[in-house]
């Protein structure tokens, strides 16, 4: 079963960088024509209605629109209702104690848009008027085409007082009656690169196909274009700390602890001081911005090296805010979370799935992102090609190319980001550089080793798996791919749209895009690299691969087969890799991975009699990869105190 969270289906993006489209196939060269431009690098937070004193603009959404802003819809155009909201979860700083007034967005084009209506509610009504709080009618809307009007600005004619035990949810509804255009295809304004819980919650209704509110944090797709307007006293100078910060892993003694602090002032901040405290060691950092940062609700993060423990173990910890701009604080905020420490810090190689087909006019940019990403990384990024729908498809990534392409060419890093696989999910040049960095900074739980041994048309895949805590391990799983490397078919056409980008610069840009760019369109003796051949476990790990309690610091191996005379695609098997992949199972995310060429596994195998007495033994394993303390009779794969390993044949 995939855990991941699904998008939805039938929901596509429309993202934008610089005027031109570069999410799904369909659509790449549609574009909003004079709408964006003109907005390009405008703040446009500032309200056309009059706010009183101690009234102002906030939500997740900046109120920025520029060249980054998108699109999102379901591409019908005719008999569509949308639903789209943000959370205020109880309790939160910003809100408490204040009073909602208001609420502003807009349309890319509103020519086609009906039935508007906005609504306060304590949860997510099935329509504006099933709201428990308020809800009204917009008589009149405008849109982006609108440069002297672009924003629907409405104030609720009835306010509503924020409880701070309930979470509250602002929002509105409306209908798509017709028309023909992108701008009227993706009704729904948002801001990429900007996820976060809460901040983009949508639903809709299509002809009989009506798909529940979801959350799209960490899709890929941003915040909400979306604000409220909130009345109350505000600080000038307040910052808030999450009150739940989760559960956290760093090794015992010190580590790089990610902060995320929150403006509440309305002057903003140009320095803050936190208190870290975890089990009663306490580490004071103070941090400075490189500018000011201004707005209510605006983020900032900042890493701070902090004490730890020097035991092993989950651990409770607070971090405070104590100083704004160097002085005390005048009202608290305090975060509580968990945080587990391990024996040491492992190397985290992020796991890349580009999901491609030849039919795909756009999915050379997969290949430019694969060559770009091999450039930057080298081997500290674990890359799978899947195809889809031609001749090199691999029926075991069927299900997971279901989920996670929701158009192509599509890419999932360590299935955490799931969007472009050039731009990623910010929707900038090589953006998906920012999302494989943020994953690589995190810390892994296990280190994973591939492990290949070709015997005639058998090859062991095995796995060594070595956890870095004691305890429960119920939760992790191990899968397996078999990858092939420069594969190529003088009848086979890979599809290339960007034959038609001569002489618009793009490979001036980004060079890896030239052969493409002076390419033809139906593309011939394209070499592929990376691609899928047979996968086990692939979508969330090999039930009972890891054991239920493991020990840090000791390691344990698993192993399965791949018949390769069944593998008809195979061309060269000395061009052969395995990938292994250890997942969350309970969050369908991917915790490390690792690779070796089959050719390099194997040729690392020495044939000999008995052994090696120049050399310590330190590990031994049965030809399927089962760890044992004594020799077994057979073949044994013995790994030597100088690297080396051997195949040992005992009688």
């Amino acid at each position: 079963m995939l855990m991941f969270k699904k998008l939805l289906s039938a929901l596509t993006v429309m993202l934008f960088v610089f005027g031109m489209n570069v999410s799904a196939q369909d659509f790449q060269k549609a574009n909003l024509g004079k709408i964006m431009p003109k907005f390009a690098g405008k703040n446009v937070i500032t309200s056309k209605i009059d706010l009183a004193a101690d009234e102002l603009w906030t939500g997740y959404w900046d109120g920025v629109v520029n060249e980054k802003t998108a699109m999102v819809g379901v591409q019908q155009t005719n008999g569509v209702t949308y639903g789209c909201a943000i959370k205020y979860p109880a309790g939160y700083d910003i809100v408490q104690g204040k009073t909602i007034k208001g609420i502003k967005f807009s349309f890319p084009d509103s020519k086609h848009i009906a039935n508007v209506k906005v609504f306060i509610a304590t949860e997510l009504p099935n329509s504006a008027e099933e709201a428990n709080v308020t809800y009204q009618e917009v008589k009149e809307i405008t849109g982006l085409q609108n440069e002297k009007d672009p924003f629907n600005e409405v104030r609720f004619d009835t306010p509503y007082v924020v409880d701070p035990s309930k979470p509250v949810y602002i929002g509105y509804y409306f209908d798509v009656t017709g028309g023909s255009t992108n701008a009227e295809k993706f009704p729904v304004l948002i801001q990429p690169g900007k996820d976060r819980k809460d901040a983009m919650l949508m639903c809709f209704k299509l002809g009989s196909q009506a798909e529940a509110w979801a959350d799209y944090n960490g899709q890929g797709f941003g915040v909400l274009a979306m604000q409220a307007l909130i009345s109350g006293t505000f600080d000038d100078y307040a910052v808030n700390v999450a009150k739940d910060l989760g559960s956290i892993i760093g090794s015992k003694g010190s580590f790089d602890l990610p902060i995320v602090v929150e403006n509440a002032g309305l002057k903003g901040f140009e320095s803050v001081t936190v208190e870290v405290d975890v089990n009663g060691i306490k580490t004071e950092v103070e941090s400075k911005p490189k500018a000011p940062v201004m707005g209510i609700g605006t983020k900032y993060t900042f890493t701070a090296k902090v004490a730890t423990p020097e035991t092993m173990g989950t651990y409770d910890y607070t971090v405070k805010v104590t100083k704004i701009n160097g002085q005390p604080v005048s009202k608290e905020s305090v975060g509580k979370g968990q945080m587990m420490l391990l024996s040491r810090i492992a190397q985290h190689r992020v796991f890349y799935e580009e999901f491609t087909g030849m039919w795909c006019g756009w999915c050379p940019r997969g290949m430019v992102a694969i060559e770009k990403i091999k450039q930057v990384y080298g081997d500290k990024v674990v890359i799978v090609a899947a195809h889809s729908g031609d001749a090199l498809a691999c029926n075991e990534y069927a299900k997971v190319i279901k989920v996670f392409a929701t158009g192509f060419p599509m890419a999932a890093a360590d299935r955490i980001y799931n969007g472009d696989p050039y731009y990623g999910s910010d929707n900038t040049e090589f953006g998906v550089k920012n999302d494989i960095d943020k994953l690589m900074a995190t810390v892994p739980v296990a280190e994973i080793f591939s492990k290949p041994f070709l015997d005639g048309d058998i090859l062991t895949a095995t796995a060594e798996v070595n956890f870095l805590y004691s305890g429960d391990a119920s939760d992790y799983a191990i899968g397996y791919v078999l990858t092939h490397d420069g594969m190529k078919n003088s009848k086979w056409i890979q599809a290339n749209n960007y034959a038609n980008f001569k002489g618009q610069g793009l490979e001036d840009v980004e060079p890896l895009f030239e052969p493409w760019v002076n390419g033809k369109s139906k593309a011939k003796d394209v070499v592929y690299g990376e691609v899928a051949m047979s996968a086990k476990g692939i979508e969330s790990g090999v039930a009972g691969s890891v054991p239920a309690e493991v020990t840090a610091e000791v390691p344990f191996t698993h192993s399965v087969e791949f018949d390769l005379s069944k593998l008809k695609k195979i061309q060269d098997r000395d061009k052969l890799n395995l990938v292994v992949v250890l997942f969350n199972t309970k969050t369908g995310t991917v915790v490390n991975s690792a690779i070796m060429s089959v050719k390099d596994g194997t040729a690392g195998i020495e044939e000999i009699e008995g052994e090696d007495s120049n050399v310590v033994e330190t590990a031994r394993y049965t030809i399927d990869g089962r760890r044992i303390n004594q020799p077994e009779a057979g073949v044994n794969i013995v790994k030597y105190s100088d690297g080396k390993i051997k195949k040992v044949i005992v009688k």
